[in-house]
């Protein structure tokens, strides 16, 4: 018995294995049975003897599902609502579960396969940004052009005129160079900002000021296509957010709108606290007070005049790889970058496109003070 006993107890070094706690349960339960036989014999006429087994079979019960509950379907229930979370694109890494050798070993694999997917997803989108940089370095270029001519048309008047020009004069024309090189290095400062590598990291942004920052990189792109950019963003207007990332999300929604033929690109933004979200919108990411009406958020919305989605394609519009592009236009990973980028901010996104009449993205955002409290 006592050797039988050890073969069913859990050891002290190692989780038990599902296993041996079922065998743990089938020994208890054969006692159990044991015990119930020995109730219904007619022999045991005291009503004392009956009470306490009774007592005793309701004992080992109890104990059998305590442990079934503790070893087995706790941990099991616990592991499917990581995994739901898991579903929804939160791709946190599970707890240890240490009730149980198996689950244990599972919760280990889970958990080396959400590492790889994150070093994956963030090569993923590290080279769409290289790509991106690629896009805009002949607006880079186009802009770098206007304070280094102005530079060089100031340094000519210095050295034309230094002798006989007045000081004040001088004065200005060395004013101008240096305002000049200002505009440059900010220029090259936010494409070095945009194409860095670095973790996720929440700040303070003004959304208003991140925009106008971004001019430089994508003037070029808004004039070839002939896209007016117009803002209706507060100017006080501020949210919790990784800057580089939220650039990321800015520009492609930009570059998909003046590739889609967008003759007017609006961008506003506003608090809100109940969202109307459009009807019939493909939605990604999940803010939970959005479904609830309770807000408030930070709403953007992206809108542009372009030739719309087909109603086909709108299904797959957050799907990896997915473009109705050439190959040498598109890689898309614009969209379902923008989407992942929504989701590391716990937002949501919906994309609203009737065929023929525009598109409109509509981003959902916690505000600063709900997030900084996190």
């Amino acid at each position: 018995m006592k050797h039988l006993l050890r073969s069913v107890m859990p050891s002290p070094r190692h989780p038990p294995s599902v296993q041996r706690e079922i065998s743990h349960c089938y020994l208890m339960l054969l006692t159990l049975i044991v015990l119930l036989l020995l109730l219904a014999v007619p022999s045991l006429p005291h009503l004392a003897q009956r009470v306490c087994l009774t007592l005793l079979t309701l004992v080992i019960l109890i104990r059998i599902g305590r442990t079934l509950h503790t070893t087995l379907f706790r941990p099991f229930n616990q592991l499917e609502e990581q995994l739901t979370q898991m579903s929804n694109g939160h791709f946190t890494p599970l707890k240890e579960a240490a009730a149980l050798r198996e689950l244990a070993t599972l919760t280990s694999a889970v958990n080396r396969i959400i590492h790889e997917l994150e070093q994956r997803q963030r090569l993923i989108m590290q080279t769409e940004k290289l790509a991106s940089i690629g896009v805009l370095a002949a607006g880079v270029a186009h802009e770098l052009n206007n304070p280094l001519s102005n530079i060089s048309i100031a340094n000519q008047l210095l050295q034309e005129e230094l002798t006989e020009a007045e000081p004040e004069q001088l004065q200005t024309w060395l004013a101008q160079i240096a305002a000049e090189s200002d505009r440059g290095r900010n220029i090259v400062r936010t494409l070095l900002d945009f194409g860095s590598q670095r973790h996720f990291q929440r700040q303070t942004l003004n959304l208003k000021q991140l925009i106008e920052r971004l001019r430089p990189l994508i003037t070029k792109t808004l004039q070839r296509t002939g896209t007016e950019l117009v803002l209706n963003i507060p100017p006080h207007l501020e949210l919790s957010a990784d800057r580089q990332r939220l650039q990321q999300l800015l520009i492609n929604l930009i570059q998909n709108a003046s590739q889609a033929g967008s003759q007017r690109l609006s961008i506003s933004a506003t608090y809100s606290d109940r969202p109307l979200l459009p009807n019939n919108a493909t939605m990604a990411g999940y803010l939970p007070s959005a479904s609830d009406d309770s807000g408030p958020f930070i709403e953007i919305v992206v809108n542009d005049n372009g030739s719309g989605i087909s109603p086909q394609h709108q299904p797959q519009l957050f799907d990896p790889f997915f473009t109705t592009k050439p190959p040498s236009e598109g890689s898309g990973l614009g969209l379902w970058i923008v989407q992942e980028i929504v989701k590391e901010h716990d937002g949501m996104i919906a994309i609203h496109s009737p065929p023929g009449h525009g598109t409109a993205v509509t981003l959902l955002f916690p505000p600063p003070r709900r997030l900084d409290n996190e």
